[in-house]
């Protein structure tokens, strides 16, 4: 009985403890500012632009317009954004206030035309069998 507990409770555990979620960032066109993350867990979080988790990466690691991100999450649904905020401003930058003039990406998905997708667009179940994130950053 006592292993049948202990089993049980050490793979609760695991499943809640943080693990090595790997982004892989496509198309960065510069060497200024920073790149921000946001980790989403639902639609509301998303809407009101409050992630989950946030993160922020320094471009010195990037070559070739290219960078691999690592950041601990526990297993569950979750939509990524990054963000190539060029003038570290924290924010999106906007030109006539409704184009944006820094590079965008979503977790697996694609922007055909720059208008907000909602969250069910680019949300993935993140386990051990999915560890691995594409983004490939636009500009418009």
């Amino acid at each position: 009985m006592k292993i049948i507990v202990i089993l049980i409770f050490s793979l609760i555990t695991s499943s809640l403890t943080a693990q090595q979620l790997f982004l892989q960032v496509h198309g960065i066109r510069s060497s200024k500012g920073v790149l921000r993350i946001g980790v989403f867990q639902n639609q509301k979080q998303f809407d009101q632009e409050k992630p989950y988790r946030s993160f922020v990466f320094a471009k010195g690691d990037v070559v070739a317009g290219f960078l691999l991100a690592k950041i601990p999450v526990v297993q569950g649904n979750y939509a990524i954004t990054v963000l190539d905020d060029e003038d570290n401003s924290g924010n999106m930058t906007y030109k006539f206030k409704i184009f944006p003039t820094e590079g965008v990406g979503f977790s697996n998905y694609r922007l055909n035309k720059p208008l907000k997708p909602k969250f069910s667009d680019f949300d993935f179940i993140f386990d051990k069998n999915n560890a691995d994130i594409l983004i490939k950053l636009q500009y418009f």
